[in-house]
């Protein structure tokens, strides 16, 4: 899909993407050590802009991070990532004097070197390669992410959505394609990762895939959702679907123990009669939880004696028969 001449979107519609893939990233990433921030300030007062920052404190990528970054970030040496996302605009020039002015203004407020900083366009259309030509980009060793040899240009790296790889590491970002085929495969091979990430995420997923295939019309959103709205349907859509999970298909995705953990020890046994909650134990683990009274509360006298020899028993007698005559 090439990018059309269509005019430009309202700064509510800009926003509206741009939380998406700043509120799945949010949930995404920090888990495997990167931190995002959302509208970030590029200037210590300056107001929010519409840019995603990713910060590593690593040297070098870890392979779960790796695992969750799409190419062209996945291979950048810097520790700040600037990323714009353009979803129904084209890239032109007024784009890049904006990243450009955000990356000055970024480097100039956090007091750190250029090469410590990379910043990214990550556009949901293709660029028409007349234009790509005239900006002097050239597609990197992979699918997607060009590089200009131009002055100043050679400072932003461009990915296209729609041509990067269908590697699972390109599926998070790939969602948010502006092909509805691109992010169907997309869509698909994330929901093989959903299990190793949080239900919040996962939440995110569910809703993004019902404003994306189950709407009229398609991709094409006509309305204005903020990123605490798209939780709480998520979470709404969560409780719905796990009440009508059956209880069998629920806890088989959760270990016993925490499953347990749920409950306090009396209400456990409650559903068990006294034999099976006295199963595995053994006797003396069994007797050692009560007092000497209440472990022989209940037997008959003959029962009480029965493991004692003719002697223990005369001894305790005639320490009972002393006992009473010093009283």
């Amino acid at each position: 899909m090439t990018e059309s001449s269509n005019s430009e979107p309202s700064t509510s519609s800009r926003t509206l993407w741009h939380q998406m893939l700043g509120r799945v990233l949010q949930e995404l990433l920090p888990p495997v050590g990167i931190s995002v921030h959302v509208g970030f300030p590029v200037m210590s007062e300056s107001p929010e802009v519409d840019i995603l920052l990713l910060r590593r404190e690593n040297e070098d990528w870890t392979l779960a991070q790796l695992s969750r970054l799409p190419d062209g970030v996945r291979e950048s040496r810097a520790h700040h990532i600037i990323l714009e996302f353009k979803y129904t605009e084209s890239i032109n020039e007024m784009a890049f004097q904006q990243a450009l002015g955000y990356e000055h203004l970024y480097i100039n407020a956090q007091k750190v070197t250029n090469d410590a900083v990379q910043t990214l366009e990550r556009c949901a259309k293709q660029t028409q390669p007349s234009r790509l030509k005239k900006w002097g980009y050239v597609r990197t060793k992979h699918q997607g992410v060009y590089q200009s040899h131009y002055p100043l240009l050679d400072q932003i790296t461009l990915l296209s959505l729609n041509e990067l790889s269908d590697e699972p590491h390109n599926a998070w970002v790939k969602c948010l394609d502006k092909s509805l085929a691109e992010k169907k495969k997309a869509f698909n091979l994330v929901r093989h990762s959903l299990k190793n990430v949080s239900v919040q995420l996962e939440w995110l997923v569910v809703v993004l895939w019902q404003l994306f295939f189950l709407k009229e019309g398609g991709d094409e959103m006509a309305f204005e959702l903020t990123h605490e709205q798209l939780e709480e349907t998520g979470k709404i859509w969560g409780d719905w679907f796990l009440r009508n999970l059956p209880v069998e298909e629920i806890i088989r995705h959760v270990g016993r123990k925490e499953i347990l953990a749920q409950f306090k020890p009396e209400d456990i046994l409650a559903q068990f009669n006294p034999k099976q909650r006295l199963a595995g134990l053994k006797a003396t683990d069994i007797l050692a939880q009560f007092n000497p009274a209440d472990r022989l509360a209940g037997l008959k006298p003959s029962d009480r004696l029965a493991g004692l020899s003719p002697q223990e028993i005369e001894g305790y007698l005639k320490k009972l028969k002393q006992e009473n005559n010093s009283k």
